[in-house]
């Protein structure tokens, strides 16, 4: 339970620390008021926790307080840490998504010779509940690729599959 909340704080002060390097446009010192972070606070749902994802940012020396107006602006650490983190998650997260890819269309043809008949795309993704996070484009694009290898059969429009799918 303690993990869940501890990973679910850093979640939120890094998807913070990026909105506001967005705002800022990646410029150290350039002054985020009180009403602009608690503005993105809200946009990315954390709400309440704005304030103390704040001042704890502020404590690690990723951002400065400015006393006066009670704004804050990036630090050079600050600055550096989201560069590295959205450089890390970039390469990261388009590896597994490669590695998603393939295997689907691995799993895509075997779940299709097991079939005797061809099957609806709809019914495709239900046997395959792993990779429901992927979005349509994905599944049409491993889809085109089976089709344009001749690995699969199945009617195309322009919209997308149409009609069933099955195996060549």
């Amino acid at each position: 339970m303690t993990d869940t909340l501890i990973q679910k704080k850093q979640t939120q002060r890094k998807a913070l620390l990026r909105a506001l390097h967005a705002l800022a446009d990646g410029r150290e010192g350039f002054t985020i008021t009180p009403m602009q972070y608690l503005a993105l606070g809200s946009q990315i749902g954390i709400g309440e926790e704005t304030g103390h994802t704040i001042r704890y940012l502020v404590s690690k020396g990723l951002l400065a307080f400015k006393p006066a107006s009670e704004a804050v602006a990036l630090t050079h650490n600050g600055i550096d840490q989201v560069e590295r983190q959205s450089q890390g998650s970039t390469f990261s997260d388009q590896e597994v998504t490669r590695k998603k890819l393939k295997a689907l269309s691995d799993r895509i043809l075997r779940v299709l010779k097991g079939k005797h008949t061809k099957i609806q795309m709809e019914e495709l993704k239900e046997a395959l509940p792993e990779f429901s996070d992927l979005p349509d484009s994905d599944w049409y694009s491993v889809i085109n690729d089976l089709l344009s290898d001749n690995m699969i059969d199945a009617r195309v429009v322009r919209s997308g599959i149409y009609d069933a799918v099955g195996a060549a």
